[in-house]
């Protein structure tokens, strides 16, 4: 069953006068662990991005930016549902308020399905992705961004800045997923 109704809308500047940015957020529900299953966090993190922007006042100014967030669920933590992903991908770009973006979603599985659907919207989907086999190349996907976290693609932007800012040292923030070695 599916739900035809956003799960979560954050607007971030209670300015009426302001034009909105309409932004999804399409969140991999059983990708989370136990303690932090209701996604409360990934949230806080793009409110405070949001809220970060929001105060530049060489960023977005004279807008406000409005969070449609919504969970791709599943019945337990090692079922992959394509097809809730597809359905809650479309709902989010056909319900409500043109998006500008949609972030997420961060299981490749469920961003194989959905970057091809955000290409036939003509809407932008980034994604932290780290060792996904997605080709950017592909034309069914032409609207998907991500950004690298692959540890021989970070070490090579770090050196990179270290040299160009004259650096000696440079951090990057990685998650616990990154770090699956074998």
């Amino acid at each position: 069953m599916c739900s035809l109704t956003v799960h979560r809308v954050v607007l971030l500047n209670k300015d009426s006068s302001t034009p909105v940015i309409h932004v999804g957020v399409l969140l991999d529900y059983h990708r989370i662990p136990s303690p932090f299953r209701n996604n409360d966090f990934i949230v806080k993190i793009f409110e405070t991005a949001f809220a970060s922007i929001q105060t530049q006042s060489d960023l977005l100014t004279g807008y406000r930016i409005q969070m449609h967030i919504r969970y791709i669920t599943s019945p337990d933590d090692h079922f992959i549902d394509e097809g809730q992903a597809a359905i809650q991908m479309v709902n989010l770009l056909q319900l409500g308020e043109p998006k500008v973006a949609v972030l997420g979603p961060f299981w490749d599985v469920h961003l194989y399905t959905t970057a091809k659907i955000a290409s036939n919207f003509r809407t932008i989907q980034l994604s932290p992705v780290s060792r996904s086999a997605i080709s950017l190349r592909d034309p069914r996907m032409s609207t998907l961004y991500r950004i690298i976290q692959d540890f021989h693609q970070i070490n090579r932007f770090r050196i990179k800045l270290m040299k160009h800012f004259g650096w000696t040292r440079a951090a990057t923030i990685v998650t616990l997923d990154d770090l699956e070695l074998s």
